[in-house]
């Protein structure tokens, strides 16, 4: 019998999902598995609860995704003011799709997850499955480009901006040395395409009358950023920029810290462009999703589509294919993590692989299954049982 505790939040869409699978796989005879959720709200707040689960049990202790419940976020922020020593934040009067200051929510969960690995390292007979600072390494982009970047991963040229003025002279600007024919500006701690403004060269010359950011050129892009009083909130529709509102937009961005990411051209099918999320599991590749799309985000939730993976390997040829396929396989071997989901963009002219984003929660497809028949997390919990196996042949021995 196998032990299996789960940090999640017990009534997200993520858990169902994967305690239905649980539950498939041991029906169909697969293996004895016992599923205990520890709620990431008794984590936050560190109630007697979570702990007694652990003491309860041996097994194997799997880390989910916090999720996008306003709760659980608004938890994790007031703790990571706290463990930083901030003032508490003025939310709005609704939170629904509020930008809930990510670095301070990092922050939070920096503090969540080093208490779980100490509850788990007090207890030898409990296996963490996931490195809790590499979890919090795939949180922070620039991070995670500067680790992939010094293991000679290929990435985006990128950087940490200081200012509005740095973002514009940098990338997209007219005098540039090397202008960019797009930037991608993202939260460092973002998710699900949070707080992102594609930025884009306007075909109109300088000259004319601007802001002081805007000296170099005009401003033009999307951005999923809605601005509602002093606030500012996530939108699944992306909206145009001026620019009034992307000097503003940009200016919060960075006060809530940044990255900066060259954009890609990427393949097109049609009118569609596409990028990969490949699943990789204990370094296989073992689900590769296309996200296709008209707009400058793939994001499924932004209107992108699922592409067909035979038509995006003709498109590229199959060395191009498999380059970006072993550059997942690379990326993923930087994290000690079993399950990630690498975001690949294939350089259109040149075929070259570049590693968007780590994504440490990014096995979640429900729709999707292999060949035979078998789920992301059918494949995970085949390799868990044969991991545990192994171990309990190592103790024996």
């Amino acid at each position: 019998m196998l032990h299996l505790i789960v940090i999640a939040d017990p009534a997200s869409l993520r858990y169902s999902f994967f305690q239905r699978e649980v539950c498939a796989f041991v029906a169909a005879g697969h293996a004895q598995i016992s599923l205990t959720c520890i709620d990431w709200r008794d984590l936050v707040s560190d109630s007697e609860e979570w702990q007694q689960h652990l003491d309860q049990k041996k097994g194997v202790v799997r880390i989910e995704s916090p999720g996008r419940d306003p709760s659980i976020l608004m938890q994790l922020l007031r703790l990571g003011e706290r463990s930083l020593n901030r003032p508490s934040c003025v939310a709005p009067e609704s939170i629904d799709g509020w930008i809930i200051p990510p670095a301070l929510v990092h922050a939070g969960l920096r503090v969540c997850l080093e208490r779980l690995e100490q509850a788990v390292k007090a207890r030898p007979s409990l296996t963490l499955q996931s490195s809790p600072e590499d979890i919090l390494v795939a949180f922070d982009k620039n991070l995670t480009s500067e680790r992939l970047a010094k293991a000679t991963v290929p990435v985006p040229e990128f950087f940490r901006p200081s200012s509005v003025d740095e973002i514009v002279s940098k990338t997209i600007a007219h005098d540039s040395d090397d202008p960019w024919s797009g930037a991608f500006v993202k939260l460092a701690h973002g998710s699900c395409a949070s707080g992102i403004i594609y930025l884009t060269r306007s075909d109109e010359p300088p000259g004319r009358a601007q802001t002081s950011a805007m000296t170099t050129r005009p401003l033009s892009g999307q951005t999923t950023i809605l601005q509602r009083g002093d606030h500012f909130f996530n939108c699944y529709e992306l909206q145009i920029l001026n620019e009034s509102s992307a000097e503003t937009y940009l200016e919060f961005l960075i006060e809530q810290s940044v990255t900066v990411q060259r954009a890609v051209p990427r393949p097109m099918i049609g009118d569609r462009h596409w990028d990969l999320r490949v699943v990789v599991l204990h370094g296989t590749p073992i689900a590769i999703i296309p996200r296709m799309s008209r707009l400058p985000m793939t994001n499924l939730h932004l209107g992108g589509q699922r592409g067909d993976v035979e038509a995006c390997r003709a498109v590229v040829g199959q060395r191009a294919w498999l380059d970006a396929l072993d550059c997942a396989s690379f990326a993923a071997a930087q994290f000690r993590l079993p399950c990630v989901g690498v975001d690949i963009a294939i350089h259109r002219q040149n075929g070259q692989p570049f590693v968007l984003e780590v994504n440490a929660f990014g096995d979640f497809f429900p729709n999707w299954t292999d060949a035979l028949g078998r789920s992301v997390h059918h494949l995970e919990l085949l390799k868990l049982i044969s991991s545990d196996s192994d171990r309990r042949n190592e103790s024996s021995g």
